[in-house]
């Protein structure tokens, strides 16, 4: 047996499910956030002895132990980065558009598409390209 619904029954219950899902979405946003934050959190929480270090460092900028003090700063810095999920691209001989970004083109004895100079390194993140390298490459 079939029940007749109402025009009012269906509105009530069309209204009904809007808010739920209102509802949801408000909750599953701030959820989102939350999450956002927490890992923010997480890596500033990392970088933290890193700042100690660099300011411990800069105390004796003035004694032969500096530079070294500034390689080892560099080195966890580049740890806590690593273990986050960057990757810094390795180097080849030839150029890679998905890869390289060519800042100069230069004549050359050397054949075309070879990287002559890398200005600054490109860096992969979760294996995604977050940064090309600058390179000058031979015409």
């Amino acid at each position: 047996m079939k029940k007749n619904v109402t025009k009012k029954e269906l509105t009530d219950t069309l209204q009904r499910v809007q808010a739920e899902f209102e509802n949801y979405r408000k909750r599953t946003n701030k959820e989102v956030m939350m999450i956002r934050e927490m890992a923010s959190e997480s890596l500033v929480a990392k970088l933290l002895p890193v700042i100690d270090h660099f300011e411990l460092a800069f105390k004796h900028k003035e004694e032969n132990e500096f530079a070294k003090g500034m390689e080892m700063i560099f080195g966890q810095l580049k740890e806590i980065l690593e273990g986050e999920g960057l990757q810094e691209i390795q180097q080849t001989s030839i150029f890679d558009p998905n890869l390289h970004e060519a800042i100069e083109t230069v004549k050359s004895k050397k054949p075309g598409g070879t990287i002559i100079q890398v200005f600054q390194k490109g860096y992969l993140f979760n294996n995604k390209l977050l940064r090309p390298a600058k390179v000058k490459v031979a015409k």
